[in-house]
């Protein structure tokens, strides 16, 4: 069985994410538009500037990747170098701070309701999935000694934290034994006492 060359599968993996994915959230948006019943807004100008302010950031940061990292801005290509100037002197991960404004902005600019209240916030959690569940931890395993400290940056320690009640808000203690029924029934609420 004859195997994919190394340059065909990045091509491949880029042409995925560059167009690919895209055009999947496009088309997924407009079918989904006549379900979702919240207001579509529209605003060309800010829809333009995030659309351009985030292809220029990812842009930065690919450039970044490539160049200092001696690498590519794929998972399954990744630098060889630790990266910390440009881009990421800005955010620890330019490149989905990029994608997420650019689709925020084209959805602005197109007034779609479904992909700015149902793909891009979709988008966004799988995004930030990827990092906490993959990319952090890679990044550690592979540049153990770097620290990176950007500009903009979310408190590590409070990014998620949640308690599930069986009882909603009034009850934030009591543990729910059965979720499943109890959020067909209505009675679970998801909560966010820091400590529960």
């Amino acid at each position: 069985m004859k195997t994919v060359s190394i340059p065909l599968r990045k091509f491949l993996y880029g042409l995925t994410f560059l167009v690919l994915v895209p055009a999947t959230l496009i088309c997924w948006a407009k079918a989904a538009d006549p379900h979702v019943g919240y207001p579509a807004l529209k605003s060309e100008k800010l829809g333009l500037f995030l659309l351009l302010a985030g292809g220029l950031l990812m842009a930065w940061a690919m450039r970044s990747l490539i160049t200092e990292g001696k690498g590519l801005p794929m998972n399954a290509f990744p630098p060889k170098k630790f990266v910390a100037t440009g881009a990421y002197l800005l955010f620890r991960h330019p490149i989905y701070w990029g994608f997420g404004s650019m689709l925020t902005g084209y959805f602005l600019w197109v007034g779609s309701a479904s992909g700015l209240w149902l793909v891009t916030p979709v988008t966004l959690l799988g995004m930030a999935a990827l990092v906490l569940g993959f990319e952090g931890s890679d990044l550690k395993k592979r540049f153990p000694d770097q620290q990176l400290g950007p500009l903009f940056e979310l408190p590590a320690s409070d990014l998620i934290w949640a308690a599930i009640s069986a009882m909603g808000l009034s009850h934030p203690d009591v543990p729910g034994y059965d979720p499943a029924t109890q959020a067909l029934c209505g009675f679970m609420d998801l909560t966010g006492h820091r400590d529960g």
